[in-house]
Protein backbone atom coordinates (compact mmCIF):
# COMPACT_ATOMS: atom_id res chain seq x y z
CA UNK A 1 0.00 0.00 0.00
CA UNK A 2 1.56 3.33 -0.95
CA UNK A 3 2.08 5.82 1.88
CA UNK A 4 3.79 9.19 2.13
CA UNK A 5 5.55 11.08 4.90
CA UNK A 6 3.03 12.58 7.29
CA UNK A 7 -0.48 11.54 8.24
CA UNK A 8 -2.03 8.85 6.02
CA UNK A 9 -5.62 7.67 6.17
CA UNK A 10 -5.94 3.97 5.53
CA UNK A 11 -9.33 2.42 4.78
CA UNK A 12 -9.66 -1.12 6.15
CA UNK A 13 -12.50 -3.37 5.08
CA UNK A 14 -13.22 -6.60 6.99
CA UNK A 15 -15.87 -9.10 5.98
CA UNK A 16 -17.14 -12.22 7.70
CA UNK A 17 -20.23 -14.29 7.03
CA UNK A 18 -21.54 -11.68 4.59
CA UNK A 19 -21.17 -8.88 7.08
CA UNK A 20 -18.86 -6.00 6.00
CA UNK A 21 -17.28 -3.52 8.33
CA UNK A 22 -15.26 -0.52 7.11
CA UNK A 23 -13.01 1.55 9.32
CA UNK A 24 -10.52 4.30 8.62
CA UNK A 25 -7.24 4.22 10.51
CA UNK A 26 -4.78 7.07 10.66
CA UNK A 27 -1.17 6.13 10.14
CA UNK A 28 1.66 8.53 10.88
CA UNK A 29 4.70 7.89 8.65
CA UNK A 30 8.06 9.45 9.23
CA UNK A 31 10.68 8.89 6.58
CA UNK A 32 14.34 8.91 7.33
CA UNK A 33 15.78 12.26 8.25
CA UNK A 34 17.23 13.91 5.18
CA UNK A 35 20.99 14.20 4.88
CA UNK A 36 22.13 17.76 5.37
CA UNK A 37 25.42 19.56 5.51
CA UNK A 38 26.72 22.12 7.96
CA UNK A 39 29.15 24.49 6.27
CA UNK A 40 32.39 25.03 8.17
CA UNK A 41 34.48 27.06 5.77
CA UNK A 42 34.13 27.83 2.08
CA UNK A 43 37.00 30.34 1.61
CA UNK A 44 34.70 32.93 0.06
CA UNK A 45 35.68 35.86 2.29
CA UNK A 46 38.74 37.27 4.03
CA UNK A 47 37.08 36.26 7.32
CA UNK A 48 36.93 32.63 6.13
CA UNK A 49 40.67 32.68 5.42
CA UNK A 50 41.42 34.35 8.78
CA UNK A 51 39.70 31.53 10.68
CA UNK A 52 42.70 29.36 9.78
CA UNK A 53 45.86 29.68 11.86
CA UNK A 54 49.40 28.89 10.75
CA UNK A 55 52.96 30.08 10.98
CA UNK A 56 54.39 27.59 8.48
CA UNK A 57 52.03 27.77 5.48
CA UNK A 58 51.25 30.74 3.25
CA UNK A 59 47.46 31.11 2.95
CA UNK A 60 45.51 33.17 0.47
CA UNK A 61 42.21 33.29 -1.35
CA UNK A 62 42.21 31.98 -4.92
CA UNK A 63 39.74 31.81 -7.79
CA UNK A 64 41.42 28.61 -8.96
CA UNK A 65 40.01 25.17 -8.17
CA UNK A 66 36.95 26.39 -6.25
CA UNK A 67 34.33 23.69 -5.72
CA UNK A 68 31.78 25.71 -3.78
CA UNK A 69 31.28 29.35 -4.62
CA UNK A 70 33.97 31.20 -6.54
CA UNK A 71 37.03 30.98 -4.23
CA UNK A 72 39.25 28.37 -2.66
CA UNK A 73 41.87 28.43 0.09
CA UNK A 74 45.33 28.33 -1.49
CA UNK A 75 47.82 26.78 0.94
CA UNK A 76 51.51 26.82 0.10
CA UNK A 77 53.27 24.47 2.52
CA UNK A 78 56.79 25.89 2.87
CA UNK A 79 59.94 23.90 2.16
CA UNK A 80 62.38 23.10 4.95
CA UNK A 81 59.80 23.53 7.73
CA UNK A 82 59.15 20.74 10.21
CA UNK A 83 55.47 19.76 10.23
CA UNK A 84 53.99 22.66 8.19
CA UNK A 85 50.31 22.89 9.08
CA UNK A 86 47.07 24.85 8.99
CA UNK A 87 44.49 24.69 11.78
CA UNK A 88 40.79 25.38 12.00
CA UNK A 89 40.03 25.53 15.73
CA UNK A 90 37.54 26.54 18.38
CA UNK A 91 33.80 26.39 18.76
CA UNK A 92 32.22 29.67 17.75
CA UNK A 93 35.17 30.59 15.55
CA UNK A 94 36.06 27.66 13.31
CA UNK A 95 33.18 25.38 14.32
CA UNK A 96 29.60 26.03 15.43
CA UNK A 97 30.06 23.81 18.52
CA UNK A 98 32.59 21.58 20.26
CA UNK A 99 30.01 18.75 20.11
CA UNK A 100 30.42 16.89 16.81
CA UNK A 101 28.57 13.76 17.92
CA UNK A 102 25.53 14.58 15.77
CA UNK A 103 27.49 14.32 12.54
CA UNK A 104 28.39 11.29 10.49
CA UNK A 105 31.41 12.65 8.65
CA UNK A 106 33.60 15.62 7.87
CA UNK A 107 34.23 16.34 4.20
CA UNK A 108 36.28 18.82 2.22
CA UNK A 109 37.62 19.22 -1.29
CA UNK A 110 41.28 19.50 -2.25
CA UNK A 111 43.18 20.05 -5.49
CA UNK A 112 46.86 19.18 -5.89
CA UNK A 113 48.67 21.05 -8.64
CA UNK A 114 52.07 19.34 -8.20
CA UNK A 115 53.67 15.98 -7.44
CA UNK A 116 51.65 13.48 -5.41
CA UNK A 117 50.75 15.10 -2.11
CA UNK A 118 50.26 13.35 1.17
CA UNK A 119 49.00 15.13 4.24
CA UNK A 120 47.43 14.22 7.55
CA UNK A 121 44.09 15.30 8.95
CA UNK A 122 44.68 15.60 12.69
CA UNK A 123 41.73 15.93 15.08
CA UNK A 124 42.13 17.83 18.35
CA UNK A 125 40.03 17.44 21.49
CA UNK A 126 39.55 20.32 23.95
CA UNK A 127 41.61 18.51 26.63
CA UNK A 128 44.69 18.26 24.36
CA UNK A 129 44.23 14.69 23.10
CA UNK A 130 44.72 14.20 19.36
CA UNK A 131 44.17 11.62 16.63
CA UNK A 132 46.22 12.01 13.46
CA UNK A 133 45.80 8.59 11.89
CA UNK A 134 44.07 9.97 8.79
CA UNK A 135 46.66 10.22 6.01
CA UNK A 136 45.41 11.47 2.64
CA UNK A 137 47.02 11.03 -0.80
CA UNK A 138 46.14 13.22 -3.77
CA UNK A 139 47.62 12.49 -7.18
CA UNK A 140 49.27 15.18 -9.32
CA UNK A 141 46.92 17.64 -11.01
CA UNK A 142 43.88 16.00 -9.45
CA UNK A 143 40.96 16.97 -7.28
CA UNK A 144 39.60 14.82 -4.47
CA UNK A 145 36.83 14.95 -1.92
CA UNK A 146 38.14 13.85 1.45
CA UNK A 147 35.58 12.14 3.68
CA UNK A 148 36.43 11.11 7.22
CA UNK A 149 33.76 9.15 9.10
CA UNK A 150 33.69 10.69 12.56
CA UNK A 151 33.00 7.35 14.23
CA UNK A 152 36.57 6.44 13.25
CA UNK A 153 38.05 9.39 15.17
CA UNK A 154 39.40 8.01 18.43
CA UNK A 155 38.36 10.99 20.57
CA UNK A 156 35.35 12.18 22.54
CA UNK A 157 33.24 13.79 19.80
CA UNK A 158 31.37 15.88 22.37
CA UNK A 159 34.56 17.80 23.24
CA UNK A 160 36.25 18.69 19.96
CA UNK A 161 38.59 21.63 19.41
CA UNK A 162 39.25 21.37 15.68
CA UNK A 163 41.31 20.00 12.83
CA UNK A 164 44.84 20.42 11.55
CA UNK A 165 46.09 19.62 8.05
CA UNK A 166 49.82 18.89 8.26
CA UNK A 167 52.65 17.40 6.21
CA UNK A 168 56.10 16.09 6.89
CA UNK A 169 58.96 18.47 6.07
CA UNK A 170 59.05 19.17 2.32
CA UNK A 171 62.16 19.60 0.13
CA UNK A 172 60.20 21.98 -2.13
CA UNK A 173 57.06 24.05 -1.50
CA UNK A 174 53.80 22.13 -1.93
CA UNK A 175 50.64 23.94 -3.05
CA UNK A 176 47.16 22.61 -2.31
CA UNK A 177 43.78 24.28 -2.84
CA UNK A 178 41.12 23.51 -0.24
CA UNK A 179 37.41 24.27 -0.36
CA UNK A 180 33.98 23.38 1.02
CA UNK A 181 34.79 22.15 4.53
CA UNK A 182 31.57 20.67 5.92
CA UNK A 183 29.96 18.27 8.34
CA UNK A 184 27.56 15.65 6.98
CA UNK A 185 24.58 14.78 9.18
CA UNK A 186 23.77 11.32 10.42
CA UNK A 187 21.08 9.65 8.37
Amino acid sequence: MPVHDGLNEVAVTVSKDGEVKKIVKKLQVRGSDPVYTVMLNDAETAQDIQKWTTSTVDLSSSVEHATYGSHSLKAVYRAGVKFPNIRLFDAGKGFPSADWSGYEAMEFDVYNEGETANFYVKFHQTNGKTDDTFIQYVRPNRAATIRIPLNEVNLDLTQMKGIELWMWQQAAPKTLYFDHFRFISKQ
